[in-house]
């Protein structure tokens, strides 16, 4: 049966999408062909509550965390990386800076601790190990905030659909649109963002957070450094898969994303709006779905979809952001420019994954599976990706990286070697980064040093010295369990649920806004995939970076 390409819709729907998700320094990068099955997405369950074997987990925990650490190309075209991950830069960087002197007043200490304490509470296990998580105020916001970025995105979506619209419906599409539509969907999103305000704590949650990320890099800037290092060595797990080389727990927000009885908002591409939307692609994009082959007409495609948060404990984008510290040479993390250039010029902040595609043709159109460049490269009523994995999933190719260089004075061997794998590195070999730091299981027993320091200022009882005190090295059992609880407590306390929708559109009337009645009976064929395709990843930009305060002193 001969197969009709369809590239100028998926040219069209990229397009879309990008008017819809791209805003500020995000931009969106187009994966095609990757798609994760409902089983694989399993890896996040609790043990015993999923089909998945402990090693299967294991398997596509890694594989997600590497997916999703790729350094992308500030580019729509995805052409992925694997020979380095974002973990490496970061570590890299960090070994690397150079911290100006600073500290904070004791107004500000009392400032950091009640916004620590405000956006932050301590989970601890019978060790007395303690996992700072995110607050119940804090859960609140972001809940609230996705369901206002789900009516925003509806409001964009059927404003493009009337603003594209083109030939004979276009007319009726914008009656429509100006008499009650418009209205409609701006009253959705104006009550939703009112529900954030107001029960989602928005805007004391974003006050908090722009007093932590802005006073907690210059309190104890050398332990601020030495922390981040340390919850980047308490991160990293084991992968028997991976040549022994690890990597950093990586998941996502909601927890439940992936539940197929969960509700999805949708999104629309009509044949009248396709043709002024292929005008605003850019040519890189034309370049790569390049033009329809055959003659098929397609009357509108439509499909469920979820913005899906890629969270990472072990990240904090804030400091790439300061100009308190820099690095001893020339090299650029971000040139902070559009398109942005360096060794880290972006990350993936989200991935926008679809399911139920719906394909609406005339009724006299010749059934021919289709190609939607989009999706993937073969026809998406044949989609195989969504297979379900076997245990050893294909993993990319393990690349030799350079020993890191250790800062002055440190002792070359405290530094994570890539090239050592995990099981032959000795347990006092986690990352220490400069003589006399904190052995990852000390780190682990207790909250970040900022937050101690804050906390202690602000209750009149902060300590005389800075410096922790040195504790005594873990073995590799107990410092198995500590990472074991940290990731566990990260994934419960910074993910969220799907959040009910509390405000649902009225059903369309008669005679849909996007689907004016046509001369021609029109079928629609619906798509099923056993999993979710990956339509594409929302990366954000790193503003340049180092960027150094030339007040401070240095």
């Amino acid at each position: 049966m001969p197969q009709a390409i369809a590239a100028t819709a998926s040219l069209a729907l990229a397009v879309k999408l990008k008017k819809i998700f791209e805003k500020e320094s995000k931009f969106l990068t187009f994966p095609t062909g990757m798609g994760f099955s409902y089983s694989y997405l399993e890896f996040m369950n609790d043990p015993g509550k999923t089909s998945l074997s402990a090693q299967e987990q294991l398997n596509f925990k890694a594989d997600f965390s590497r997916q999703m650490n790729i350094i992308p190309a500030d580019s729509p075209v995805f052409v992925p990386d694997a020979s380095r991950f974002l973990w490496d830069e970061v570590e890299q960087t960090l070994v690397d800076s150079v911290f100006a002197s600073s500290a904070l007043s004791a107004e500000e200490e009392r400032t950091l601790a009640e916004a620590i304490d405000y956006l932050s509470d301590d989970l601890v296990d019978a060790d007395g190990q303690v996992v700072p998580v995110n607050s119940p105020k804090v859960t609140k916001y972001y809940e609230y905030k996705t369901l206002y970025e789900v009516a925003e995105q509806t409001y964009l979506d059927e404003k493009l659909s009337v603003q594209f619209a083109e030939g004979a419906d276009a007319p009726l599409l914008q009656a429509k649109w100006e008499s009650y539509r418009e209205k409609q969907l701006r009253d959705l999103m104006d009550s939703a963002m009112e529900d954030w305000k107001t029960l989602g704590f928005k805007l004391q949650v974003e006050h908090n957070q722009s007093l932590r990320n802005s006073l907690e890099l210059r309190k104890y800037l050398d332990l601020y450094k030495q922390e981040c290092l340390n919850e980047l060595a308490i991160s990293e797990l084991s992968d028997l898969n991976g040549a022994g080389i690890g990597f950093l727990g990586t998941f996502f927000s909601p927890a439940d994303a992936f539940d197929t009885t969960l509700p999805w908002p949708s999104i629309t591409l009509t044949k009248s709006e396709t043709e002024g939307l292929v005008r605003e692609a850019p040519q890189d994009l034309k370049d790569t779905y390049g033009v329809d082959q055959g003659n098929i007409d397609i009357e509108s495609i439509s499909l469920e979809y979820n913005n899906v948060v890629v969270i990472r404990p072990w990240f904090r984008p804030e400091f790439f952001s300061s100009g308190y510290w820099k690095l001893p040479d020339a090299r650029v993390v971000s040139n902070g420019e559009v398109p942005c250039g360096g060794s880290l010029p972006a990350f993936v902040t989200s991935m926008i994954v679809a399911r139920n595609i719906k394909i609406t043709r005339k009724g006299d159109t010749p059934k021919v599976n289709m190609v939607l460049p989009v999706f993937a490269k073969l026809p998406i009523q044949k989609l195989t990706v969504f297979a379900k994995p076997v245990s050893r999933p294909v993993l990319p190719a393990r690349v030799i990286r350079p020993a890191l260089r250790p800062p002055a004075g440190a002792p070359a061997a405290a530094v994570r070697d890539h090239r050592m794998p995990a099981a032959s590195r000795p347990a006092a070999a986690v990352r220490d980064h400069r003589a006399g730091a904190v052995p990852v299981r000390a780190v682990a027993m207790r909250s970040s040093f900022a937050r101690i320091a804050a906390v202690a200022m602000a209750a009149g009882t902060a300590p005389a010295a800075a410096t922790p005190q040195p504790a005594p090295a873990a073995d590799a059992a107990s410092i198995s369990k500590a990472r074991g609880f940290y990731a566990l407590t990260k994934l419960r306390g910074m993910t969220i649920k799907t959040p009910p929708r509390g405000i649902t559109l009225r059903p369309r009337p008669t005679g849909d806004l996007r689907h004016p009645a046509g001369d021609s009976p029109s079928e629609t064929e619906t798509i099923s995939p056993d999993g979710v395709c990956v339509l594409a990843l929302v990366c954000k930009r790193i503003p340049k970076s180092p960027n150094p305060d030339t007040t401070l002193q240095w």
